[in-house]
């Protein structure tokens, strides 16, 4: 039976065989089709579109233009990646944004080279625990190749599309590298470079743009730029900030179409590295990050809790660490309904043994847990 009268298609491209099938719709006409015509609001309404649903939840879903802005300086770059890494091992941002699963994902970066990039990749393993996100996280460092790119010319569009192999997220770093200078304010350049993400969005890939604020705050460039995209995240620092503070960056959401409520709910980040290793924590402004509700459908598989026989605690606790990608002994204290410490270890200990959990780190310099 069509998925235009039945369930929900699984794909657009399902959605567009469907479309050309059962009722002569094209909506990607090919050489020798017959004479396209437009569908009808009764058609319309009885098709069944692909359902949207986030990659990262209470972020973006899948198909969506990003993008990603803030002034020089503002951990553009770095948070850009720890999302992708979040993505691409199915692990969590915070505890408000999260991936309930991995995808694949490609970083386009026109910034800096392979080498360049290797440090910041050591760092984010380092939150993240394993390594299964890095074979799902793909980096075109465009240096690498001995080239600038221009997306404004079709060859260079080809080139860069054939290191597209099935990721369902691509982010490009940043804009004002990708075309010629001068061009960044044209609204043609940016139609044309629009155009082709937006072919990529048509197969259901999400693109992630990062690109420079001017002083006053503002977005650079063409304000259709602000207009076409679904998500505008625009990264500041605090507003008491001097670098001797540290790293630290507010992420705030001033156009968001999917967005509402808490969601858009700004939140303060912040990185930093000591003896002990690299850390990041991420607070909502105005509160804890726990004052909004995280999306927990699914994180613990029934068929996990029937095969490993899990009980309500140790459910609880693998909720928490697979959300929020890893954590410590201590971290559950305050959230496992005053439990002893005792049990704590135990449960963990019983989790790790089950190949649930993974111990990381020196237990003199502080043990922690990450997802296996």
């Amino acid at each position: 039976m069509s998925c235009l009268s039945s369930n929900k298609c699984k794909s657009w491209d399902e959605f567009r065989e469907d479309a050309r099938k059962f009722h002569g719709l094209e909506f990607s006409p090919r050489e020798g089709d017959a004479v396209p015509k437009a569908a009808t609001v009764g058609t319309l309404l009885g098709m069944k579109f692909p359902e949207a649903s986030f990659q990262l939840e209470n972020l973006f879903c899948g198909g969506e233009l990003v993008l990603l802005a803030g002034l020089r300086k503002t951990s553009k770059s770095y948070i850009l990646a720890d999302l992708l890494a979040a993505a691409a091992g199915g692990k969590a941002f915070c505890d408000r944004i999260h991936a309930r699963r991995p995808m694949k994902v490609l970083l386009v970066d026109a910034e800096l080279s392979s080498q360049d990039l290797q440090k910041r990749f050591r760092q984010l393993g380092q939150l993240y625990g394993d390594t299964k996100w890095t074979a799902n996280f793909g980096v075109l460092a465009i240096k690498d190749h001995g080239k600038k790119i221009n997306l404004l010319e079709e060859a260079d569009r080809q080139w860069v599309e054939a290191y597209i192999q099935g990721e369902q997220i691509v982010a490009f770093d940043n804009y004002g590298k990708l075309i010629p200078s001068g061009k960044g304010s044209c609204p043609v350049a940016w139609r044309v470079v629009e155009g082709w993400f937006e072919r990529l969005r048509s197969q259901g890939i999400t693109v992630i743009l990062v690109q420079h604020e001017n002083k006053a705050g503002q977005l650079r460039g063409t304000l259709k730029m602000e207009d076409d995209a679904e998500l505008f995240i625009s990264l500041k620092r605090p507003q008491d900030w001097q670098p001797a503070m540290g790293n630290k960056v507010e992420m705030h959401f001033p156009a968001a179409r999917h967005l509402h409520g808490k969601q858009l709910q700004p939140l303060l980040v912040e990185y930093a590295e000591d003896e002990n290793g690299f850390y990041r924590s991420v607070l909502c402004i105005g509160g804890t990050d726990e004052e909004v509700p995280a999306v927990h459908e699914d994180v613990v598989q029934d068929a996990e809790i029937e095969e490993y026989n899990l009980s309500p605690l140790q459910v609880e606790m693998l909720t928490k660490v697979r959300l929020e990608g890893e954590a410590r002994a201590g971290d559950f204290k305050g959230d496992s309904r005053g439990r002893k410490s005792s049990n704590i270890s135990r449960v963990l200990g019983e989790l790790c043994d089950a190949r649930l959990l993974k111990p990381m780190g020196d237990s003199k310099k502080g043990r922690y847990y990450v997802p296996w």
